[in-house]
């Protein structure tokens, strides 16, 4: 890829691409459950829909011979970011600013869940196709199968992080409308790039960087850290702790206009006290997986080109997964309007300045032909995309429904302007009021505690250690970098490595889940500096993140903290037994990370008030109740 050329631009189609939810014979919305792609991988009675899914997903990367095509795996895949031309004509290809991205936004979530319907439309629209194929005594139950095909999420909090085989063994082989076949390469575990003419080589250097995207070449995990074993070591080491952070951010009581708390990973700016809870993140959950998958020149790693690996979209569909667990957990929590970013921070011109709201237009993603777009608002309820997730079919979770749609219909006035984000007369008394929003507030409580005890902390304690890495320098490391947190007992019986002799321990990246010291991990998923300059929303954003590690198994190996140690104890020299350790995007080890003064919070994890946090570094001030 050399500098100059015309940018290219995606082929329009004839009528545009627009997202619809599937329907059923009498025009309802067709609603299936997401199931999780161990499901699908494993069990007789839905090797029917692993049989679609795989012809689907090949079918939508290879079967169109016209890759610019807009309903191709490669096109909506770019939507993320590379090669950077508008999607289906939404946009100007020659404005200074580009993508479509709400990294580091409380968009963040709610702009991924119509991006990854989309997706799962073009491979519904791929699975009917093919299970229309099928002859036979089977037939019907494959035209079934395609009806009830939905994305299937990778749990990536359970067994260990571990990838499913389904998305990683080389090839694989399925039950074919010609009979039984084998596929290679696996179509979930790679995708072959396409090779001109579709012009995205005349892309310029200078303006939009080069990532791992060469015309005929694989994406790849971990390609140069020991591939599938490595990534599922790291991701293993790392998740037992970001198991630890969900369980704590589904129990939190967030208020109704702490949204971006929960939702994005920039910091919590105002924040109303210093808390913990709020340094962690959906999006710095997310932000590891990506990380720790793509490894070293891995495209998972480079927000540019993660559309383009199979893995991303099992990804995504988890965080939208745990975005309902915790809208259930917390109904009348949701995007508020916030000044983030000017408009136009995508393809679209602009340029003054308007707030991120609930009625914020999703771009590109279309909900009609005539230039309305999803919000965030439109997407609130998953229903209204044709899905929902297993969960929701447990009396808690209905509780929480029909208790937060009473309490809208006596607390709010019906909305009689459709620009209006959010009703606001109240239509009852005010003790009515009360009640209702009780009855919202105990049923999600309800929800809440059910959704966490199937969350297991890592070990027995109630009592949560927490460190807080309070301003991470977003591009210190050019791209995408992973902070590595090591805890030694600074007793003195014992000699501390220095943060440089740590760095340039061999192996020390693929081998920290078998070091009695490591603590855990926070990963940076970012584009570089230069190319933050095109990206109207990066260049918006604070050049910091902040995020927290659940370091309570480490402290208590070095013996620093036992079972019964208060969340108020104040820990002696932990400061001094601190060592961090940044991983940049060429596995490179680095002993000088900018984070912000480091905190240590203990948080109280259960009794009847629900979460309480202490700060260890100054005398103990208790959080507010959140029960």
């Amino acid at each position: 890829m050399s500098g100059g050329g015309p940018v290219p631009v995606r082929p329009q189609a004839q009528s545009p691409v627009v997202l619809e939810p599937p329907t059923e014979l009498d025009g309802s919305v067709a609603v299936r459950t997401r199931l999780d792609i161990t499901k699908i991988a494993t069990e007789p009675a839905l090797r029917k829909q692993r049989d679609l899914l795989l012809l689907a997903w090949e079918k939508l990367q290879y079967g169109n011979p016209d890759a610019g095509n807009p309903k191709t795996f490669f096109q909506i895949g770019g939507i993320h970011g590379w090669p950077y031309v508008p999607y289906d004509g939404d946009g100007s290809p020659n404005g200074p600013a580009m993508g479509y991205c709400w990294h580091g936004s409380q968009l963040f979530p709610t702009w991924h869940r119509p991006y990854v319907a989309l997706f799962e439309q073009e491979l519904r629209r791929c699975a009917t196709s093919i299970a229309a194929e099928y002859t036979g005594p089977d037939a019907d139950d494959y035209v079934k199968a395609a009806e009830d095909l939905r994305l299937p999420y990778w749990n990536w909090l359970e067994n260990n992080s571990e990838v499913p085989t389904i998305i990683t063994d080389p090839q694989v082989t399925v039950n074919a409308p010609t009979g039984q076949r084998t596929i290679n390469p696996n179509p979930l575990s790679t995708f072959v790039f396409p090779t001109p003419p579709l012009g995205v080589t005349q892309l310029p250097n200078s303006r939009f960087g080069a990532p791992p995207a060469t015309p005929g070449s694989r994406t790849a995990r971990q390609p140069l850290n020991g591939g599938i074993p490595t990534m599922n070591r790291e991701l293993a080491a790392d998740f037992r702790t970001q198991t630890n952070n969900w369980r704590l951010m589904l129990l939190y009581r967030f208020r109704p206009n702490e949204f971006s708390f929960f939702a994005d990973h920039s910091p919590p700016n105002p924040a109303p006290i210093r808390n913990p809870v709020f340094d962690t993140s959906l999006e710095g959950l997310h932000d590891l997986v990506h990380v720790n998958v793509g490894g070293a020149k891995g495209q998972m790693r480079y927000p540019q080109v993660a559309g383009m690996d199979p893995i991303f979209w099992f990804h995504h569909c988890q965080v939208d997964r745990l975005l309902s667990q915790w809208q259930a957990s917390h109904p009348l929590c949701f995007v508020q309007n916030l000044d983030e970013t000017p408009d136009g921070g995508t393809f679209l011109t602009g340029g003054a300045a308007v707030p991120t709201s609930p009625s914020y237009p999703l771009h590109p993603f279309r909900r009609d032909a005539n230039g309305h777009f999803w919000t965030s608002e439109q997407a609130r309820d998953t229903r209204n995309l044709g899905y929902t997730y297993d969960f929701f079919s447990t009396q808690e979770a209905l509780r929480v429904e029909t208790a937060t749609a009473a309490f809208e219909k006596i607390a709010f006035a019906p909305i009689v302007d459709p620009k209006e984000v959010a009703p606001a007369a109240p239509v009852a008394p005010q003790q009515q009021i009360d009640e209702a929003h009780e009855e919202v507030h105990q049923a999600a409580v309800q929800f809440r505690e059910k959704a966490a005890a199937d969350v297991k902390f890592d070990d027995e304690n109630d009592v949560r250690w927490t460190l807080v890495l309070p301003a991470v320098k977003r591009f210190q490391f050019n791209g995408s970098f992973t902070i590595l947190a090591f805890f030694f007992n600074a007793d003195g019986t014992l000699p501390i490595p220095s943060a440089d002799e740590l760095a340039a321990t061999p192996g020390l990246k693929e081998t920290r889940g078998e070091n009695p010291n490591y603590a855990g991990a926070l990963a940076v998923f970012t584009i570089t500096a230069d190319q933050a300059q095109h990206c109207e929303n990066c260049r918006a954003l604070p050049d910091i993140i902040s995020g927290c590690i659940d370091v309570t198994a480490a402290l208590e190996r070095i013996g620093l903290i036992t079972a019964a140690t208060p969340a108020d104890a104040q820990l002696a020299n932990w400061q001094d037994g601190l060592r961090l350790v940044a991983v940049d995007a060429e596995g490179q080890a680095h002993a000088l990370v900018e984070t912000g003064q480091p905190e240590l919070h203990g948080i109280v994890a259960g009794g009847p008030n629900g979460l309480e946090h202490y700060d260890a570094n100054d005398p103990p001030v208790s959080a507010r109740a959140t029960e």
